[in-house]
């Protein structure tokens, strides 16, 4: 939002981002591996470790992986399942799977072993990533008889993986990329009943990345909340900031979001509505826990009425505040659900822009979006 410039902003024709091309995933990942080659671009804590992935090892992790898959047999038109909270396995998997010309079908990790041996196998699915937690899907992927491989053997995967690469064998590496075929089915039940597989192409993934983000500046940073298998939270949180070089820090639980922001330090977060509640909240709970809620009323309408004559405090005025997200947020993007326009209003205050869109599976999955130069309450924004 520009500074001091109020809350609707009448901007609509402002001029959209140039956005690089991209001809397919793997051009994606290649090309930017040679450009931000020891940029760290995903973060995670585990075991009470930070570890950092620059693009560098993000690539040879990918193609280890997609070698190891093609050895398996995995070598093009087979359906991968993906099922596990977010991580590092997680987002290699997909880009090893779709990278090889297989299809990824990532599965709910909230729905029972029942539940996901049936979208298995509507889905044909070949074979099965799972992580530890969800060990208890073995027998049922041994009834269907589809190959598994556990997050947590991965070491000795990409291993198994970086040898064969040694050995010459490229058939991963230069496999071809066609665009227009399915490289993903994401199960979806929306409102109408049972979960429905939609089918996504490279380019469906491609195109609204692209337009996402000719709409969009991103802050630098994020946290990936969202689960990875809601395609809004995969195409927000990974595909387009990998395009741009964005660093991601990943979220596992919901008991470490607070800590994991206040680690990672994002300048921008992409979240359903009921986040953003629970974050508001928190900031006027906070406030009157420590007897300030009066004080901070009053010094928003000071900063509001400062804002009106051009003059914007807001990120020295409320320095407390955005602390309490890591002292760097700007921008919070939403989705999924209604929104408050009063919530929105009241970010705005502090100094943090709520983008509000809309936004389905069917469409890759984002269809309007506001922008932080146009933004209209009550909207979820212009067409991309």
């Amino acid at each position: 939002m520009q500074k001091g410039s109020g809350f609707n902003m009448k901007s609509k024709n402002a001029p959209y981002n140039q956005i690089k091309d991209f001809t397919d995933l793997k051009d994606m990942i290649y090309k930017n591996s040679v450009e931000f080659e020891n940029t760290e671009i995903i973060r995670y804590e585990r075991d009470g470790s930070k570890i950092a992935v620059t693009f560098k090892k993000l690539r040879d992790d990918i193609d280890a992986l997609g070698a190891y898959f093609y050895s398996i047999g995995l070598c093009g038109d087979k359906k991968i399942a993906l099922v596990g909270e977010n991580s590092y396995e997680w987002i290699i998997t997909y880009f090893a799977a779709v990278l090889g010309a297989n299809v990824i079908v990532p599965l709910d990790k909230e729905l029972s072993e029942t539940e996901l041996a049936v979208l298995m196998k509507s889905g044909d699915c070949s074979a099965l990533v799972y992580s530890d937690k969800k060990a208890k899907l073995l027998p049922e992927a041994e009834n269907l008889e589809i190959k598994t491989i556990c997050t947590s053997e991965f070491d000795s995967v990409l291993k198994k993986g970086r040898e064969i690469l040694a050995t010459g064998d490229n058939a991963f590496i230069e496999r071809p990329m066609n665009i227009d075929e399915t490289c993903a089915i994401i199960f979806t039940s929306g409102t109408t009943g049972n979960p429905k597989g939609v089918m996504l192409t490279q380019r469906n993934l491609l195109t609204d990345a692209k337009h996402s983000l000719e709409n969009l500046t991103f802050p630098k940073g994020t946290v990936a909340v969202l689960p990875f298998n809601h395609t809004f939270g995969f195409m927000a949180n990974i595909i387009t900031q990998i395009w741009i070089g964005n660093d991601v820090f990943i979220n596992n639980s919901l008991r470490t979001v607070l800590k994991d922001i206040q680690t990672a330090k994002p300048g921008h977060m992409s979240l359903v509505p009921l986040f953003l509640e629970n974050f508001y909240k928190n900031i006027w709970k906070t406030a009157e826990k420590q007897g300030k809620a009066k004080a901070l009323k009053k010094l928003i309408a000071v900063s509001n009425g400062m804002r009106k004559v051009g003059i914007d405090m807001r990120r020295t005025l409320f320095k407390s505040v955005l602390e309490a997200f890591g002292g760097n947020l700007e921008m919070l993007i939403t989705g999924g659900a209604p929104i408050d326009d009063e919530l929105i209003k009241g970010f705005d205050d502090f100094g943090i822009t709520v983008i509000n869109g809309y936004g389905i599976t069917e469409c890759s999955p984002i269809v309007s979006i506001n922008r932080a130069c146009w933004i209209k309450p009550g909207t979820v924004g212009l067409p991309i």
